[in-house]
């Protein structure tokens, strides 16, 4: 570990003054040394001062003593005989002292600035590092990184100091390069405080992905960067950032983590409105909230439970989290997993609402297949869940059985899903007048027997197969990845799309708004995982298949996209070449939490 401490004290200078009373008031003064040979005292109580981080505000000499009045109010003396002479550095803001015998004391007094710099504090994130700022004085911290590449400028991030001690992430560094960093103090426009630090970072790690830039037209994109939830390491599963020259410009890896070296976080990690990150591990009863430099501000259990996929952010800061309840029975006796939501209070850590899905769902159907093995059955494989605040429901996502809308007493609202094989469900309520009913562009029912079974396809309307991260656009409808999976029931067109509903809760039909993809074919086709979202700021969608996708030349991995929503101009294009599940869920971000 690199750990740097510059201790600096910025100084409000008071005139030092001449009292011509006597000091005859010795009883209320506290003498750091009485004698002139203890010399030695006043170099020890000045030193353990500064490494309490407690300072000379002022001082003032009277007829026989040195007084000198401290931040924590109290009043310390020399014995004036013992000193030859003083002077100021005005410079420096500097009081030296020289005592008879020759040794000379140097202070700093006034107002307390100390920065302490630590490169990589925990050890799990070696592109970063972490200032302590100790100061009285309100004012702006600024941290500048040099580009490696000079004509890229620099990465500046200023932080509103409000005084007292705070701690700052030192996000951005690059891997094998000398990294220039230099961070300033300034009060009311004036650097009252500057420092160069020199870090040197080493090569990265060898697991990390060949990553491939495209398109990059920056001026048509969302600002930020490209958080990566990487799987295809193995574990832990590691998160990184790379900018849109392809450099990784952050990552979080807790291999030396005594708890979290096996680290599955599964879907991925998500930036929490407070901007910590937040994830599962599965397969454990965890979930973590963690800061930019990777240590662990909060642990949540769910017990009885198994963490699986998904945790998500309610609007009142809840979570729901996808789980796998221990012990619980599909109707063949087998072990049914990944089949439960938890609604999770995250102030008292106690489970408040539990959605049991074989309940509100047929666990019979297998249309869309099922896996079994060594005494489980997955026979739903819920991979995503969100809030609608509009109605107080949650949305589930589904491998086997489709997306679909519940309650909180687990009663189903509608299901988007292929209709073939829906029979009653564990309270036995016929399941069919939930079914949604495609419509074509103009809102008219689709009539052809196939299409509504999903043996065909209609050219305004297609279902999703094996669909994943859904979310609420802000217009109401739902957005998905479309993964195409068993795409009408076989492999006959293979494509992954993102697809946008209009979902009509009231006549219960479903509307295709828009879709991207299927022209792209084999191009873009993830037949798991994947991601979509959409970023408002320039209209533009945020589509990225995550595993085994075609990048050309015989080479498999993930890709992210990023087009507009209106002209489906692809404005930024990458390639992640790497074996397996790449990754799950990618997200555009700032690298600081804004």
């Amino acid at each position: 570990m690199i750990q740097s401490i510059h201790r600096f004290l910025f100084l409000l200078l008071a005139s030092s003054f001449i009292l011509f009373s006597s000091c005859s008031k010795e009883k209320e003064l506290d003498f750091i040394m009485t004698d002139c040979n203890e010399v030695a005292k006043a170099f020890q109580y000045f030193e353990t001062l500064s490494n309490d981080r407690n300072y000379v505000s002022r001082y003032e000499i009277q007829d026989d003593c040195f007084v000198f009045y401290l931040n924590t109010n109290e009043i310390v003396a020399l014995p004036d005989k013992c000193i030859d002479d003083y002077s100021e550095n005005p410079a420096t803001s500097q009081l030296t002292i020289t005592f008879n015998e020759g040794s000379v004391l140097t202070l700093t007094y006034g107002s307390l600035l100390e920065l302490d710099f630590t490169y990589n504090p925990y050890k799990h994130t070696p592109l970063s590092g972490l200032i302590e700022l100790q100061t009285d004085k309100a004012g702006l911290l600024k941290i500048i990184i040099e580009h490696k590449d000079p004509e890229k400028g620099e990465f500046i991030k200023t932080f509103s100091h409000p005084g007292g001690f705070r701690e700052y992430p030192v996000l951005g560094l690059f891997f094998s390069h000398m990294n220039t960093l230099t961070f300033q103090y300034v009060i009311d426009g004036t650097i009252v405080y500057s420092d160069i630090y020199e870090v040197p970072v080493g090569d990265p790690p060898d697991y990390l992905p060949e990553i491939i830039i495209d398109v990059v037209k920056e001026d048509k994109m969302t600002l930020g960067m490209h958080l990566v939830s990487y799987r295809s390491k193995g574990n832990p599963t590691v998160a990184f950032m790379f900018d849109n020259d392809g450099e990784v410009r952050w990552l979080l890896d807790y291999t030396n983590h005594p708890d979290l070296s096996w680290l599955n976080f599964d879907v991925g990690m998500e930036r929490l409105r407070n901007g910590n990150w937040y994830f599962g591990n599965w397969p454990s009863q965890n979930l973590y909230e963690a800061d930019m430099t990777g240590q662990i501000i909060n642990q949540w259990d769910i017990p009885g439970y198994e963490f699986h996929h998904n945790i998500q952010e309610k609007e009142n800061g809840d979570f729901l989290v996808t789980a796998t309840k221990w012990g619980s029975k599909h109707e063949n006796d087998l072990w049914a997993i990944e089949d439960h939501i938890l609604e999770l209070d995250r102030l008292s850590g106690n489970i408040k609402t539990v959605w049991d899905l074989k309940e509100s769902l047929d666990e019979s159907r297998r249309s869309l297949g099922t896996d079994e093995f060594q005494g489980v059955i997955d026979w739903i494989h819920v991979n995503a869940v969100q809030e609608d605040p509009r109605d107080n429901t949650i949305i589930v996502s589904s491998r086997f059985q489709g997306i679909f809308k519940l309650d909180y007493n687990n009663n189903v609202k509608w299901i988007l899903s292929p209709p073939r094989g829906w029979e009653t469900n564990g309270r036995g309520e016929d399941l069919n007048p939930y079914l949604l009913t495609p419509v074509d562009a103009s809102g008219q029912l689709i009539a052809d027997a196939k299409i509504i079974e999903g043996v065909e396809n209609h050219g305004d309307f297609e279902y999703p197969w094996m669909q994943h991260a859904h979310f609420i656009h802000p217009n109401g409808n739902l957005f998905m990845f479309d993964n195409g999976d068993r795409r009408n029931y076989d492999f006959r067109e293979i494509y992954s799309r993102a697809v946008e509903y209009e979902i009509d809760e009231v006549n219960m039909t479903a509307r295709q708004i828009w879709q991207y993809g299927k022209e792209r074919g084999t191009n873009t086709f993830s037949r798991i995982v994947s991601d979509v979202d959409h970023h408002p700021d320039k209209n533009n969608i945020l589509f990225s298949p995550g595993a085994w996708v075609d990048n050309g030349n015989g080479t498999l991995g993930g890709k992210i996209i990023e087009l507009n929503y209106d002209t489906k101009e692809v404005v930024f294009e990458a390639r992640l070449n790497a074996p397996g599940i790449v990754f799950h869920r990618v997200e555009r971000l700032s690298l600081y939490p804004e």
